[in-house]
């Protein structure tokens, strides 16, 4: 778990392994200087970039070209799987944390090692902890950083204004899972029925909300609750294995973790945050709360240009709240570009 956000250094990396790979490109083979190197990703977003890159790269090298495919997340890693056991993967292609213990225990991915040791990477200069976790159980390296995810709460300004709330109430929210602390404070107050009665207040009818004070995304996060849940079983010192990032024992039978649930979806029962059918119905958790059906998300990183996009919205952010551990949480994930093997 880490409390802080921190770039990792991209470039490097890329360049060492837009350099490095090899496979069947054709004509040619980049062995000797030559030769076309694929290259796949998921993020539209980043796709302008990674062209801009490649074309950089391409003048560099004129011997060598560079073919960017990128695909929806869903269809990437379907797509992905199926090159890999057609023999046609991409020669390099963004990896992640969640997805590469597959292809390292099927013999599908280049250790990085041998490039590291003669390009002299430097991997004291990510997050600490962050580039151990592409290491294999194999002790063999698989990824460098090249980002990774943190965790914080989009909220709406003028709600939380209206609600005789500051930004400095947000950015001091303590958590408990007996009581939620000051932390289900706000949500509460930032709760507003449909006769504009809010959660704390008398007369508060948790049947009939017109803006919760906390959304909730309909996929509730399957096994891990990255941007659900994770903050709250992190800040009450649980984690999902005995041992990060190789574990041999899922820990999801210990009372930390139950009660945290368990208050999280309290939640729901006093009204606080929209039932599931609601939430997995309709417009998704961003757009909720730009319909201003929710006056705080907690969301990832990743979604700050969708959330700051929005036309007449004014957006604020703040961490996540300190738990019983006395530190906040977010969840440690992130990208790599990898190399087929």
């Amino acid at each position: 778990m880490s409390t802080r956000l921190r770039l990792g250094a991209a470039t490097a990396s890329a360049a060492l392994l837009l350099a490095g790979c090899g496979g069947d490109a054709q004509p040619g083979a980049l062995g000797d200087g030559t030769g076309q190197v694929d290259y796949w990703l998921w993020d539209a977003n980043q796709l302008p970039a990674y062209q801009q890159c490649a074309r950089d790269f391409e003048a560099a090298n004129p011997d060598i070209t560079v073919r960017i495919t990128q695909l929806g997340w869903d269809d990437y890693w379907s797509r992905l799987t199926t090159s890999m056991v057609a023999g046609t993967a991409p020669d390099v292609f963004t990896d992640h944390l969640s997805r590469y213990s597959v292809y390292v225990n099927a013999d599908q991915l280049l250790p990085l090692d041998d490039f590291i040791a003669e390009d002299g990477v430097d991997t004291d200069i990510y997050q600490p902890g962050l580039a151990d976790l592409w290491v294999g159980q194999d002790g063999k390296r698989y990824g460098l950083p090249k980002d990774w995810d943190t965790i914080a709460i989009f909220y709406n300004k003028e709600m939380v204004a209206e609600a005789g709330l500051s930004e400095d109430d947000l950015a001091a929210m303590d958590w408990n899972p007996q009581d939620g602390g000051s932390y289900e404070d706000v949500i509460a107050r930032l709760t507003v029925d449909e006769n504009g009665v809010r959660g704390d207040e008398p007369g508060f009818d948790k049947d009939n909300v017109a803006v919760y004070g906390l959304g909730l995304e309909g996929n509730v996060g399957g096994g891990i609750g990255q941007t659900q849940w994770s903050m709250y079983t992190g800040a009450n010192g649980w984690t999902a294995t005995d041992t990060n990032p190789w574990g041999e024992h899922y820990r999801y039978d210990e009372p930390a973790f139950h009660e945290t649930i368990a208050w999280w979806r309290s939640l729901i029962e006093k009204g606080y945050m929209p039932p599931l059918e609601v939430a997995s119905a309709g417009i998704g958790l961003p757009d909720a709360f730009a319909a201003g059906r929710a006056a705080m998300n907690t969301n990832g990183a990743w979604m700050i240009g969708q959330y700051y996009g929005y036309d007449g919205i004014d957006v604020g952010l703040a961490p996540t709240p300190i738990g019983p551990t006395g530190s906040r949480a977010s969840m440690y994930n992130g990208l790599s570009d990898a190399i087929y093997a």
